[in-house]
């Protein structure tokens, strides 16, 4: 049985109408004409059907185990050694006295006015070691009178050793004497000639060449020692 020329020119056309709809279905629609929801391909529901489409999300934690290690070790040595010594001139700590400071033949303490008449007088005072040196002066004075004669006597008594000068300047004339036993010639820092000695002394002493002469004047005395210690010491004197 022959098929009829218009039955195979319909199956034809047919064809290619499938064809055409489903080249189209794969065409995303124009703007205005996307179904809710979105494509089939997006979980959305398509013409006459029902579409789903399963989503599945992981999130992957990754735990890094690395042993982390944190050692602060810190040691501080601090040392400091600090030595003061506040001293006296002789680098000791001794008690003051009230004639300081006379460390100077120019800054002898006065100890005002000796006549050969006069009884003893006598000061103390404390050597603060080797650098120390103490000084004093007095006017004396010539005065007429029964036993009253001009050799200045001089006692000294100290806890260590000591070393004593006395120097003699006249009002008027030069000073004229010897020194005695036991002790040195010596000239003061000032220029005033004296003697020196390891303890007490007296000095016979002339103003001129003349016994008749006044024998008015300045006695100065300087005492130190060479021991570095306190010394404390006594000196006696007239004129």
């Amino acid at each position: 049985m022959k098929t009829p020329l218009a039955i195979v020119a319909g199956m034809v056309v047919a064809s290619w109408i499938g064809v055409a709809v489903v080249a189209c279905g794969d065409e995303p629609p124009p703007p205005g004409f996307e179904p809710i929801g979105g494509s089939s391909g997006d979980g959305g529901a398509g013409d006459g059907g029902d579409s789903s489409a399963d989503q599945t999300s992981s999130n992957t934690v990754t735990t890094s185990n690395m042993p982390s290690t944190n050692t602060s070790t810190s040691t501080s040595t601090s040392t400091s050694t600090s030595t003061s010594t506040s001293t006296g001139t002789g680098g000791l700590m001794c008690n003051d006295e009230p004639s300081e400071p006379n460390n100077s033949e120019s800054f002898a303490e006065d100890l005002g006015t000796q006549s050969d008449c006069s009884d003893e007088a006598s000061v103390g005072g404390v050597l603060e070691g080797i650098n120390d040196i103490d000084w004093y002066k007095y006017e004396g004075v010539d005065e007429f009178g029964f036993n009253c004669s001009v050799n200045p006597v001089r006692s000294v008594t100290a806890s260590d050793p000591i070393t004593f000068c006395k120097y003699v300047q006249c009002i008027d004339e030069e000073a004229d004497f010897e020194c005695p036993d036991g002790t040195q010639d010596a000239t003061s820092p000032d220029g005033r000639a004296g003697c020196c000695g390891n303890q007490g002394f007296q000095i016979d002493f002339i103003c001129g060449s003349s016994s008749v002469n006044d024998d008015s004047g300045f006695v100065y005395m300087s005492i130190e020692t060479n021991v570095n210690e306190c010394v404390t010491y006594t000196i006696g004197y007239d004129f």
